[in-house]
């Protein structure tokens, strides 16, 4: 089996992810392009679980490296002529089928989107994606939503050149009923227009926070941290972690949005764009006013919303994540007091300990790993 496995793939795969494939189904043909259905129909074949009718099966070749019950995912390496690297594909559950792209194609690739009634959330580290016309999507590090309530076929380019690494979740519009419980009422928009039966299809950039930036290294970095038998459910939990975050978050931007505070769409996309910029350079962030010009809004206006979305005012949001990082660096790294002091942004140390004491209620050096 194993030298079947080696004659089928490209030469390029020695050099781009072939050092771990215990457990992955292998893919003669591309998978990329594919709908969910035509997705759970190939890897059923490829393991003679459940078989659809002869006349259904794809033309796709897949060739299992080990039993049912120890399959990870399916991977399909780039062809030498038309790039390297891989795309790794797992399907989580029935309504969630998560892919992770680490690849450079030699030149612009189309990728086919389609299926019904139907979400995808792609979150890009680095790379760039072009719509038809040859436009920027998206560049990384920068998310993007997709929102299909019928029956849609569109699609983007992956630009060709430049390393792409792109965690993308493809997700059945059923999701949010099957495994989250919630209704329409309960669905912030644009999400809620999967309940409609008829509806344009939504696409839109998002930024890429803190938070869904480090969940997307996580799952990249999972094959390497993680054994085989763990990667599929550790890829699962961050998908939905990662769902339920944006979730709240837009819902959080609905409730703001509706309420008395005169914050309109475009201001509300603002003080979000303050946030996420605060939670990557809080150890030298701008000063207010400066930060008000980068965005785009006047800085009452700024102060104002920041406290009224975020529950916080932005000083007090520059020392919470000074001391999330401080904690984290304290517990997990072999830095002293001092360094973490001037890791996060503190001049002095001792100005250091005295506000992680008086936010954690204890010195920092009694949190210094032993």
């Amino acid at each position: 089996m194993n030298e079947l496995i080696a004659s089928a793939r490209p030469a390029s795969a020695e050099r781009d992810g072939a050092d771990d494939l215990d457990g992955f189904i292998l893919s003669d043909g591309a998978i990329v392009g594919m709908d969910q259905d035509s997705f759970d129909r190939a890897l059923d074949d490829a393991v003679g679980a459940s078989p659809t009718p002869k006349h259904h099966r794809l033309d796709l070749r897949l060739r299992a490296t080990a039993g049912r019950n120890s399959i990870v995912g399916v991977r399909h390496f780039l062809t030498d002529d038309t790039g390297s690297g891989y795309w790794d594909f797992f399907r989580l559950n029935e309504h969630l089928v998560a892919s992770v792209t680490d690849a450079t194609y030699n030149e612009d690739h189309w990728v086919n989107v389609e299926g019904k009634r139907h979400f995808k959330l792609r979150l890009m580290l680095s790379g760039r994606l072009l719509d038809s016309r040859g436009e920027t999507l998206i560049k990384g590090p920068q998310a993007h939503l997709h929102v299909s309530v019928g029956r849609a076929a569109e699609g983007y380019f992956i630009a060709g050149g430049q390393e792409t690494r792109m965690v993308v979740l493809h997700c059945r519009g059923d999701l949010f009923t099957a495994m989250l419980g919630l209704d329409r009422a309960s669905t912030p928009p644009p999400f809620d227009r999967l309940f409609d039966k008829t509806g344009e299809v939504l696409s839109q950039a998002l930024t890429l926070g803190p938070d869904l930036a480090r969940a997307t290294q996580q799952i990249i970095d999972s094959r390497h941290a993680l054994p085989r038998q763990l990667r599929a459910s550790y890829v699962e939990a961050v998908c939905l972690e990662l769902l339920c975050t944006l979730l709240g978050e837009f819902a959080n931007r609905d409730l703001v949005r509706r309420s008395a505070s005169g914050l309109n769409a475009r201001d509300l996309n603002r003080i979000y764009e303050a946030r996420d910029y605060l939670a990557e350079h809080f150890v030298a962030p701008p000063k207010i006013p400066n930060l008000a010009r980068m965005v785009g809004v006047n800085q009452t206006k700024l102060k104002a919303g920041f406290r009224e979305v975020f529950g916080v005012t932005i000083y007090d949001f520059i020392i919470q994540q000074r001391m999330r990082h401080a904690s984290q660096l304290l517990l997990t790294s072999e830095y002293s007091v001092s360094e973490v002091a001037y890791q996060t942004g503190y001049e002095y140390p001792a100005n250091f300990t005295c506000a992680f004491k008086k936010y954690f209620g204890a010195l920092p050096s009694n949190w210094k790993r032993p």
